[in-house]
């Protein structure tokens, strides 16, 4: 996820610099203007489709990592019981 923020971060700059090298003197061409939309909308529907919405609800308790038996149990999210 944070490859796609980094992403969305520097790409002003990319399509920028991408239209001083191809076009110095004038408005940007009509390709270079229809791959920036190309590339916001496509990285607008990965953040839609690779959102994480498996978040614990605030009253669940988080069990640390510990040793059983010389086995280590991982951690874990304890969900309250239901009401």
């Amino acid at each position: 996820m944070r490859f796609v923020e980094i992403l969305l971060f520097l790409l002003p700059l990319a399509v920028f610099i991408a239209w001083r090298l191809i076009a110095p003197a004038g408005p940007p061409p009509k390709y270079l203007v229809w791959s920036v939309v190309a590339a916001v909308a496509a990285t607008g529907a990965l953040l839609f489709f690779l959102r994480y919405e498996d978040a614990a609800p605030p009253t669940a308790g988080y069990v640390p990592a510990r040793q059983d038996n010389g086995k280590i149990l991982p951690p874990k999210v304890e969900r309250p019981p239901p009401r």
